[in-house]
């Protein structure tokens, strides 16, 4: 499938959240959205996301950040 026939953005719920879809994704150069499941770590992460000041403009008044989890 060539870059103009795929879809701006994959969404998908936790279900699709792991390793071997988001692999594909990245492989493919997809953009993609998906829900975390809120383990521990998730958990934590976001406590410390949430206290930063560094979130960027993501258009129509959102604001967002890039983290990374293992």
């Amino acid at each position: 499938m060539s870059a103009e026939q795929r879809p701006y953005l994959v969404r998908g719920d936790c279900g699709f959240g792991h390793d071997a879809v988001i692999w594909e994704m990245e492989s493919r150069q997809q953009s993609y959205l998906f829900k975390l499941r809120q383990s521990p770590r998730v958990k934590r992460l976001l406590q410390q996301v949430f206290t930063r000041r560094d979130w960027v403009d993501a258009g129509q008044g959102w604001e967002g950040r890039e983290d990374t989890i293992q």
